[in-house]
């Protein structure tokens, strides 16, 4: 798999030739997403990929909280299985962006991170903060 450097993905994203995908749930996007983001959960990709993203050319970047969740890879593996070429997966995901400060876009944008032990999935990673 790909990956993209946070200063690579700020180019591409200056210059307008990417299209950047949350891999995370549409709650957790809706607060805070990375500028001009669409938003395809992994597990949906089949779904909605096609609709939002129909070139099957387009360099796309994947992206997700931080490198210990595994979302954007997974949504990253699922757009190259539907004949994607063009993916890259940014691993540092939200939590770097916003640590290098450049800006968010959502309801509560800057939200910092809580801290969590890495999961297969984000509702395991919520389920262990919940408990403590």
């Amino acid at each position: 798999m790909k990956s993209i450097s946070r200063e690579e993905l700020k180019q591409a994203i200056d210059r307008g030739d990417v299209i950047i995908l949350d891999a995370r749930s549409p709650e957790k996007f809706h607060k805070s997403h990375l500028p001009a983001a669409l938003n395809i959960p992994a597990g949906r990709a089949a779904e909605l990929a096609p609709q939002l993203v129909p070139n099957k050319n387009a360099s796309l970047v994947t992206y997700c909280v931080n490198f210990t969740w595994k979302l954007s890879e997974q949504l990253a593996r699922e757009l190259q299985a539907l004949g994607y070429t063009n993916v890259r997966n940014y691993e540092e995901g939200r939590q770097d962006w916003m640590n290098a400060g450049f800006p968010l876009e959502g309801s509560a944008p800057y939200e910092p991170v809580p801290r969590f032990q890495p999961s297969t999935t984000e509702a395991e990673a919520e389920k262990k903060l919940k408990a403590g």
